[in-house]
């Protein structure tokens, strides 16, 4: 962006349907202790950016902004600084799912709390 070397992470919804409560869990360039959230209160199509904000910043993420869809960016998939660690969101029939690593894609319950029993990579019964 801007001619420079900028890091952060792309959000990127290919569905036609709009995602809400979107909360990404990152480790973010130098500010690897602070892993705080990235939110972002409703995801339409498209393809957004979120700035890893250089040392020294206040927070340790920027602004989501929306990328045109032939934005040409190169993935940096498995790096101990920058790598998101879980994603929490909402699906159009107010469902809500966590993904992480470790665990993949988990539906929760109401309360937040995780349900293995519904978990989306179990097959049905």
């Amino acid at each position: 962006m801007n001619g420079q070397e900028t890091w952060g992470i792309i959000i990127r919804n290919d569905a036609l349907a709009v995602f809400h409560d979107i909360r990404v869990q990152a480790v973010s360039n130098e500010h690897k202790k602070a892993r705080r959230m990235i939110t972002v209160r409703t995801l339409p199509h498209g393809q957004f950016f979120v700035q890893s904000m250089p040392y020294g910043s206040d927070q340790p993420w920027g602004s989501t902004i929306a990328l045109a869809n032939d934005a040409k960016w190169v993935p940096l998939l498995d790096a101990e600084s920058r790598r998101v660690e879980a994603i929490d969101f909402t699906d159009t029939s107010a469902h809500s799912w966590t993904w992480s690593h470790s665990r993949g894609l988990i539906a929760r319950q109401a309360s937040g709390q995780e349900s293995v029993e519904k978990s989306a990579n179990d097959s049905p019964e």
